[in-house]
């Protein structure tokens, strides 16, 4: 995660070993409009898994454009890609970018 992001912002909790060995795995992708709450509704439930002692997550950002996170994330996209640049070099407008 880059620096500043991520650290201290769940309530309650901590970082707890997963116990979780033979369970199901689960995963979610979550994409919709433009200021519906993504961030916000990820924000919980990155808390929520942080705060329970059988589940754990890996979490990756796949928004280029979002400016910062309130949690962290394993994978983040914007490390490999500018969204200017690539909005520049396509002609789009942030949301294509």
């Amino acid at each position: 995660g880059r620096e500043g992001e991520g650290e201290g912002r769940c309530r309650g909790g901590g970082e707890r070993k997963w116990k979780g060995e033979g369970r199901r795995t689960r995963g979610s992708v979550l994409a919709y409009n433009v200021g519906t709450g993504k961030t916000t509704f990820m924000h919980r439930l990155v808390c929520h898994m942080q705060a329970s002692a059988n589940m754990r997550g890996y979490v990756l950002n796949l928004d280029p454009a979002v400016m910062t996170l309130p949690f962290g994330a394993n994978i983040d996209i914007r490390d490999t890609v500018r969204y200017k640049e690539v909005m520049k070099e396509y002609g789009l407008g942030p949301n294509g970018g």
